[in-house]
């Protein structure tokens, strides 16, 4: 039955979309439509409302965040400069393990003495 009913309209003149039209489907889709349109209008009028809001929260927040900063710089000046003398101490102390604690001449003694106690037991 479909297909003379498509053929009679294209002979009188239809689209391919009024044949659609026609259909049972045609009422739900048209409400769904409808609803979508007034929802995204409602919508864009909230975003704006909120935009205004924003900004006067923003300039607030900025004087805040200036102070901040040089807080935290001050910080971080202090925090290099320990790490800085540590980093020295440390160098110290590998500097008096690398050298001889000892005199050449207290060494150059004992081994003497362990010579002479050598010559001594033979």
């Amino acid at each position: 039955m479909k297909y003379p009913l498509i053929l009679s309209l294209a002979a009188v003149g239809a689209t391919a979309y009024d044949v659609k039209k026609q259909g049972h489907l045609e009422g739900k889709k048209k409400k769904k439509k409808k609803k979508k349109k007034k929802k995204k209008k409602k919508k864009k009028k909230k975003k704006k409302k909120k935009k205004k809001k924003k900004k006067k929260k923003k300039k607030k927040k900025k004087k805040k965040k200036k102070k901040k900063k040089k807080k935290k710089k001050k910080k971080k000046k202090k925090k290099k400069k320990k790490k800085k003398k540590k980093k020295k101490k440390k160098k110290k102390k590998k500097k008096k393990k690398k050298g001889c604690s000892r005199d050449v001449t207290e060494r150059v003694d004992k081994e003497k003495d362990y010579e002479n106690l050598l010559a001594e037991t033979e």
